[in-house]
Formats: structure tokens, sequence, C-alpha cells
């Protein structure tokens, strides 16, 4: 979770995010990449919630795998699809 806000900027456009913003890592996920996104965009969907992907975590004002952030408590979102929720 960032813990200060933070600006991307890709294809030349700026998009700025609040501290608290969530972080979800492709690498380490215990799905491919593909599977992490269908899931993750199916929970998006289903709750309001608006999610945006980074081509890489170097943003405007700083690198994001450089920054310390807190890990939040991990999630038993694997365990039920979205029909089921």
């Amino acid at each position: 979770m960032a813990g200060k806000s933070f600006t991307s900027l890709e294809d030349n456009r700026e998009y700025t995010f609040p501290a608290g913003t969530i972080f979800m890592p492709v690498i380490g996920q215990p799905a491919d990449k593909e599977a992490l996104y269908e899931r993750i965009s199916a929970l998006a969907e289903q709750t309001g919630v608006q999610v945006h992907s980074f081509k890489s975590a170097m943003m405007k004002d700083y690198d994001l795998q450089a920054v310390p952030f807190t890990p939040a408590s991990k999630s038993p979102m694997w365990q039920s699809s979205p029909a089921e929720d």
C-alpha cells in the first residue's frame, strides 16, 4: 500500500494516485499473469473498484520497487469465483 501519493506517466499522460493506493504485483503470485488480470478485472467490475495496470514500476515521482510500502494482509481471493461472491 502506498504511503504517499505518486504520479505515473504513460503515453504522455499523467495519472495521480493517492496515499493508500493498493499494489498487486504480478511477480510472485500463485496464478499466471493472465489469470490474475482476469480475476482482478472481475472483482473490480463486481465491486466498482477502479483498477489501473502499470507497464513499469518506474513512476514520474519515484520507482515503486525502491520505495517501501506496507503489505496488506493476505486475502482468500483465489478461493472463490466471482459468481460465488
